[in-house]
């Protein structure tokens, strides 16, 4: 981390050396409080910390009015996916128009708490491509963009981590879990 003061002319000047560092949950995010090392931080457990930089020969904080502390999150274990818009009735279907567009979103919640939009990180897709297209980023729409082109009811799913190709090396981000959610969208 690195604390900045900023001046009424809005320079700005390095006062990472010069603060106390300290975290609101140390057991979450510890970080160095002062020395050569001051602002470095360290995820130990899954959950929320906050990291405060507070100056102490003005007695001011990055809690204070106009600072800004920093929010940690450490993720754990991936817990559940979930596709956003949500029907307003749970197990109910979303009604779109014919000829419109949505861009739909998915969002990962971790043990801990924390939370992260993965778009680009799931795999979308759609019971009938013919009704509602769903992107997966690959074709000039961005992941999750929805296109509703005939009358009728899909179910949309999503899968979490998205499958790689097996030509690709690289490992998935979360071994052994597969998540799934889904929408019902009617085309009307």
């Amino acid at each position: 981390m690195k604390a900045l003061r900023v001046f009424p002319n809005s320079l700005t000047a390095d006062a990472t050396q010069e603060v106390s560092w300290s975290s609101t949950i140390p057991k979450v995010a510890s970080v160095v409080a002062n020395g050569s090392h001051a602002g470095l931080v360290t995820a130990l457990v899954p959950g929320l910390a906050t990291i405060i930089a507070a100056d102490p020969l003005s007695g001011l904080s990055s809690q204070d009015q106009g600072g800004t502390s920093a929010a940690i999150g450490v993720p754990g274990v991936p817990q559940s996916v979930t596709i956003f818009p949500k029907p307003a009735v749970p197990g109910g279907s979303l009604t779109e128009a014919l000829g419109g567009t949505m861009q739909l979103k998915a969002r990962v919640q971790y043990q801990g708490g924390v939370t992260q939009g993965v778009n680009n990180l799931v795999e979308w897709s759609s019971a009938d491509p013919a009704i509602v297209s769903v992107s997966n980023g690959d074709d000039g729409h961005p992941a999750g963009f929805a296109q509703f082109l005939r009358r009728g009811t899909v179910t949309v799913t999503i899968v979490y981590p998205k499958p790689i190709p097996s030509a690709q090396p690289t490992p998935s981000p979360t071994p052994g879990v597969t998540l799934t959610d889904s929408v019902q969208i009617v085309v009307q």
